[in-house]
């Protein structure tokens, strides 16, 4: 899976967490997510838990002013 979430309003984590869950086993999959994510807050505990399993790469500015993260993920 291969996905492009909506930033704004949180909507990324959502999006993402929708994708996570239609992975089969051994499913992998590539996501662009705001860096502002990786910084802990109340309403994104649960995403940077998340990101503990996700490798990383930092991309900077691709889509507009956002700073963004390419993440991939393999379900076990």
């Amino acid at each position: 899976i291969i996905m492009n979430p909506p930033f704004a309003f949180g909507q990324y984590a959502a999006h993402i967490f929708h994708g996570y869950k239609l992975l089969n086993t051994n499913g992998i999959m590539v996501f662009l997510y705001p860096k502002s994510a990786e910084f802990l807050t109340v309403q994104n505990a649960e995403f940077i838990e998340f990101l503990s399993g996700v490798i990383k790469k930092d991309v900077g500015k691709v889509c507009g002013e956002c700073e963004c993260v390419i993440g991939k993920i393999i379900k076990r």
